[in-house]
């Protein structure tokens, strides 16, 4: 996948640098940039990877709830865009998801504008 390759391709490029430029692990390990970075790349490689795991193996359930809710209260889209926001941890992969399934279930334009 390519967002794999990426990854693989930066973390190889900062070993690299590391290694040719001669600079202290200690050094580096105590900035705060690096403790935000790390903590930002345990949550996509870790949280979110398990999340679209769990996702994907439910996604039929999770599209047939959503849509019972919103056929039967379509008023109740920003609250099943949130929880699918949270179950997904990303806005990005929410939208496509359920955007249009609610203009399938015609639900009013200015409410999926709203």
């Amino acid at each position: 996948e390519t967002r794999d390759i990426i990854i693989i391709c930066m973390l190889s490029a900062a070993c690299l640098m590391v290694i040719l430029c001669k600079m202290s692990t200690d050094d580096i390990i105590l900035t705060s940039t690096f403790r935000a970075g790390m903590s930002s790349l345990a949550v996509i490689l870790g949280i979110v990877t398990l999340g679209t795991t769990f996702i994907d193996a439910h996604l039929t359930e999770i599209k047939d709830i959503a849509g019972d809710i919103l056929q039967t209260y379509p008023m109740l889209l920003a609250l099943v865009l949130f929880f699918t926001c949270a179950l997904l941890y990303s806005q990005g992969a929410t939208t496509p998801l359920i955007i249009p399934l609610a203009v399938a279930l015609n639900i009013p334009t200015w409410a999926i504008l709203a």
